[in-house]
Protein backbone atom coordinates (compact mmCIF):
# COMPACT_ATOMS: atom_id res chain seq x y z
CA UNK A 1 0.00 0.00 0.00
CA UNK A 2 2.79 2.26 0.95
CA UNK A 3 4.97 1.51 -1.98
CA UNK A 4 1.54 2.29 -4.32
CA UNK A 5 1.05 5.74 -2.72
CA UNK A 6 5.11 6.26 -3.30
CA UNK A 7 4.43 6.00 -6.84
CA UNK A 8 1.18 7.62 -7.15
CA UNK A 9 2.94 10.96 -5.51
CA UNK A 10 5.83 10.24 -8.16
CA UNK A 11 3.66 10.62 -10.53
CA UNK A 12 1.21 13.47 -9.49
CA UNK A 13 4.52 15.23 -8.94
CA UNK A 14 6.10 14.52 -12.37
CA UNK A 15 2.83 15.57 -13.91
CA UNK A 16 3.01 19.11 -12.58
CA UNK A 17 6.54 19.22 -13.25
CA UNK A 18 5.60 18.55 -16.96
CA UNK A 19 2.95 20.85 -16.77
CA UNK A 20 4.78 23.68 -15.96
CA UNK A 21 7.61 22.97 -18.38
CA UNK A 22 4.83 23.07 -21.09
CA UNK A 23 3.64 26.06 -19.62
CA UNK A 24 6.92 27.90 -19.45
CA UNK A 25 7.47 26.99 -23.20
CA UNK A 26 3.94 28.02 -24.17
CA UNK A 27 4.45 31.91 -22.91
CA UNK A 28 8.43 32.14 -22.47
CA UNK A 29 9.42 35.63 -21.59
CA UNK A 30 11.41 37.31 -24.23
CA UNK A 31 15.05 37.47 -24.04
CA UNK A 32 16.80 40.57 -25.47
CA UNK A 33 19.10 39.23 -28.20
CA UNK A 34 20.92 42.47 -29.00
CA UNK A 35 20.82 46.09 -29.33
CA UNK A 36 23.00 48.47 -31.46
CA UNK A 37 23.42 52.11 -31.36
CA UNK A 38 24.28 54.45 -34.15
CA UNK A 39 25.43 57.77 -34.93
CA UNK A 40 27.27 58.98 -31.64
CA UNK A 41 28.08 62.59 -31.16
CA UNK A 42 25.66 63.31 -33.73
CA UNK A 43 22.08 64.40 -33.70
CA UNK A 44 20.27 61.34 -35.94
CA UNK A 45 16.59 60.37 -35.33
CA UNK A 46 15.25 56.30 -36.40
CA UNK A 47 12.05 57.01 -37.70
CA UNK A 48 10.86 53.36 -39.23
CA UNK A 49 12.53 49.84 -39.45
CA UNK A 50 11.77 47.00 -42.02
CA UNK A 51 13.52 43.68 -42.27
CA UNK A 52 14.88 43.12 -45.49
CA UNK A 53 14.23 39.87 -47.99
CA UNK A 54 18.12 39.08 -46.70
CA UNK A 55 17.06 38.79 -43.03
CA UNK A 56 18.71 42.04 -42.44
CA UNK A 57 17.43 45.48 -41.70
CA UNK A 58 16.82 48.45 -43.24
CA UNK A 59 16.15 51.81 -41.09
CA UNK A 60 14.94 55.41 -42.22
CA UNK A 61 15.74 58.52 -40.16
CA UNK A 62 16.59 61.95 -40.03
CA UNK A 63 19.83 63.51 -39.03
CA UNK A 64 20.59 67.22 -38.03
CA UNK A 65 24.11 69.03 -38.51
CA UNK A 66 24.91 72.09 -36.29
CA UNK A 67 28.29 73.14 -37.57
CA UNK A 68 27.11 76.36 -39.23
CA UNK A 69 23.53 76.46 -39.24
CA UNK A 70 20.82 74.01 -38.07
CA UNK A 71 20.53 71.78 -41.26
CA UNK A 72 19.18 68.22 -41.17
CA UNK A 73 19.08 65.52 -43.88
CA UNK A 74 17.04 62.17 -44.75
CA UNK A 75 19.10 59.21 -44.31
CA UNK A 76 18.81 55.01 -44.58
CA UNK A 77 20.86 52.26 -43.07
CA UNK A 78 21.12 49.03 -44.13
CA UNK A 79 22.29 46.38 -41.20
CA UNK A 80 23.01 42.67 -41.32
CA UNK A 81 20.96 40.21 -39.58
CA UNK A 82 22.58 41.10 -36.30
CA UNK A 83 22.36 44.69 -36.16
CA UNK A 84 25.37 45.23 -38.01
CA UNK A 85 25.83 48.40 -40.21
CA UNK A 86 26.89 47.46 -43.93
CA UNK A 87 26.09 51.30 -45.06
CA UNK A 88 24.12 54.34 -44.36
CA UNK A 89 23.14 57.28 -47.05
CA UNK A 90 22.35 61.16 -46.52
CA UNK A 91 19.89 62.55 -48.60
CA UNK A 92 19.13 66.86 -48.85
CA UNK A 93 21.77 67.60 -45.73
CA UNK A 94 22.07 71.22 -47.49
CA UNK A 95 18.90 71.84 -47.88
CA UNK A 96 17.31 71.16 -44.36
CA UNK A 97 15.36 68.12 -45.17
CA UNK A 98 14.51 64.95 -42.96
CA UNK A 99 13.39 61.51 -43.28
CA UNK A 100 10.01 59.78 -41.80
CA UNK A 101 8.93 56.42 -43.14
CA UNK A 102 10.61 54.08 -45.45
CA UNK A 103 10.22 50.55 -46.90
CA UNK A 104 12.43 48.06 -48.92
CA UNK A 105 10.75 48.19 -52.56
CA UNK A 106 10.04 45.10 -54.49
CA UNK A 107 13.01 45.42 -56.98
CA UNK A 108 14.98 45.13 -53.49
CA UNK A 109 15.76 48.94 -53.33
CA UNK A 110 14.04 51.33 -51.57
CA UNK A 111 11.22 54.22 -51.07
CA UNK A 112 11.53 56.69 -48.08
CA UNK A 113 9.37 59.81 -47.53
CA UNK A 114 9.59 62.76 -45.14
CA UNK A 115 10.03 66.84 -46.08
CA UNK A 116 12.03 69.20 -47.77
CA UNK A 117 12.49 72.66 -47.04
CA UNK A 118 10.84 74.45 -50.53
CA UNK A 119 11.64 77.89 -49.69
CA UNK A 120 12.79 79.47 -45.89
CA UNK A 121 9.84 78.61 -44.07
CA UNK A 122 8.03 76.50 -46.54
CA UNK A 123 7.97 72.67 -46.28
CA UNK A 124 7.73 70.51 -48.81
CA UNK A 125 6.62 66.36 -48.77
CA UNK A 126 9.69 64.71 -50.20
CA UNK A 127 9.81 61.16 -51.71
CA UNK A 128 13.19 59.07 -52.55
CA UNK A 129 13.54 56.18 -54.47
CA UNK A 130 17.15 53.94 -53.81
CA UNK A 131 18.56 50.96 -55.58
CA UNK A 132 19.47 48.32 -53.18
CA UNK A 133 22.58 49.77 -52.44
CA UNK A 134 21.47 52.89 -50.91
CA UNK A 135 22.17 55.01 -54.13
CA UNK A 136 19.65 57.65 -55.39
CA UNK A 137 17.72 57.07 -58.12
CA UNK A 138 15.13 59.83 -58.39
CA UNK A 139 13.29 62.52 -55.78
CA UNK A 140 10.13 64.38 -56.03
CA UNK A 141 8.94 67.18 -53.94
CA UNK A 142 4.93 66.20 -54.31
CA UNK A 143 3.47 69.51 -52.33
CA UNK A 144 3.38 71.48 -49.44
CA UNK A 145 3.39 69.93 -46.30
CA UNK A 146 5.10 67.01 -44.88
CA UNK A 147 5.18 63.39 -45.52
CA UNK A 148 5.02 60.39 -42.43
CA UNK A 149 4.36 57.33 -44.20
CA UNK A 150 4.74 55.97 -47.63
CA UNK A 151 4.06 52.22 -48.94
CA UNK A 152 5.19 50.67 -52.72
CA UNK A 153 1.54 50.10 -53.79
CA UNK A 154 0.11 46.70 -56.01
CA UNK A 155 0.63 48.83 -59.10
CA UNK A 156 4.42 49.23 -58.30
CA UNK A 157 3.72 52.84 -57.56
CA UNK A 158 3.50 54.54 -54.04
CA UNK A 159 0.96 56.04 -51.24
CA UNK A 160 2.19 58.54 -49.08
CA UNK A 161 0.22 60.11 -46.45
CA UNK A 162 1.13 63.16 -44.22
CA UNK A 163 0.32 66.43 -43.37
CA UNK A 164 -0.23 69.64 -45.61
CA UNK A 165 -2.17 73.40 -44.43
CA UNK A 166 -3.16 71.67 -40.98
CA UNK A 167 -4.55 68.92 -42.57
CA UNK A 168 -4.21 64.79 -43.83
CA UNK A 169 -2.47 65.00 -47.04
CA UNK A 170 -2.97 61.36 -49.24
CA UNK A 171 -0.74 61.08 -52.17
CA UNK A 172 -0.49 58.43 -54.78
CA UNK A 173 1.96 58.39 -57.23
CA UNK A 174 3.44 56.52 -60.42
CA UNK A 175 6.03 53.97 -60.62
CA UNK A 176 8.69 56.70 -61.03
CA UNK A 177 7.12 59.21 -58.39
CA UNK A 178 4.58 61.37 -60.40
CA UNK A 179 1.90 62.34 -59.25
CA UNK A 180 -1.49 60.49 -59.86
CA UNK A 181 -3.62 62.25 -57.26
CA UNK A 182 -3.68 64.24 -54.38
CA UNK A 183 -6.57 64.49 -51.37
CA UNK A 184 -6.83 66.37 -48.50
CA UNK A 185 -9.61 65.05 -45.09
CA UNK A 186 -10.18 68.06 -43.40
CA UNK A 187 -11.00 66.58 -39.61
CA UNK A 188 -12.57 69.05 -36.66
CA UNK A 189 -10.14 71.34 -36.74
CA UNK A 190 -6.11 70.73 -37.18
CA UNK A 191 -5.11 67.20 -39.05
CA UNK A 192 -2.04 64.98 -39.63
CA UNK A 193 -1.95 61.42 -40.92
CA UNK A 194 0.63 59.08 -39.43
CA UNK A 195 0.41 55.59 -41.06
CA UNK A 196 -1.04 54.46 -44.67
CA UNK A 197 -1.24 51.06 -46.15
CA UNK A 198 -2.98 49.84 -49.18
CA UNK A 199 -6.18 47.00 -48.50
CA UNK A 200 -7.21 44.47 -49.91
CA UNK A 201 -9.85 45.78 -52.06
CA UNK A 202 -7.23 48.56 -53.10
CA UNK A 203 -7.97 50.81 -51.31
CA UNK A 204 -6.30 52.36 -48.40
CA UNK A 205 -6.71 52.89 -44.88
CA UNK A 206 -4.97 56.09 -42.98
CA UNK A 207 -4.38 56.59 -39.26
CA UNK A 208 -3.45 60.00 -37.36
CA UNK A 209 -5.03 62.76 -35.73
CA UNK A 210 -7.28 65.63 -35.48
CA UNK A 211 -7.42 68.17 -32.84
CA UNK A 212 -10.80 70.01 -32.55
CA UNK A 213 -11.63 73.57 -31.93
CA UNK A 214 -13.64 74.27 -28.57
CA UNK A 215 -15.91 77.38 -28.15
CA UNK A 216 -14.02 78.96 -31.13
CA UNK A 217 -10.44 79.91 -29.53
CA UNK A 218 -9.37 76.97 -27.70
CA UNK A 219 -7.22 74.19 -29.52
CA UNK A 220 -8.69 70.78 -28.07
CA UNK A 221 -6.66 67.70 -27.23
CA UNK A 222 -6.20 65.16 -30.37
CA UNK A 223 -8.53 62.24 -31.19
CA UNK A 224 -7.36 59.60 -32.78
CA UNK A 225 -8.69 59.18 -36.36
CA UNK A 226 -9.13 56.48 -38.97
CA UNK A 227 -9.90 56.89 -42.41
CA UNK A 228 -11.13 54.73 -45.27
CA UNK A 229 -10.58 55.35 -49.26
CA UNK A 230 -11.15 53.91 -52.26
CA UNK A 231 -8.92 53.23 -54.57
Amino acid sequence: MGQRLGRYALFILIFLLTASISACSINPEPKLQWYKTFGEGTDVYGGSVQQTTDGGYVIFGRMFSWKTSPEGGAFIMKADTNGNKLWDKVFGAEEGAFGQSGQQTADGGSILCGTIRKSENIGGMWLIKTDANGDELWNKVLSGGRGNSVRQTTDGGYIICGRGDDHIKLIKTDAEGNLTWDKSFVGQYIDQGNSVQQTTDGGYIVCGWTRPLIDGWVVGKPNVWLIKTDS
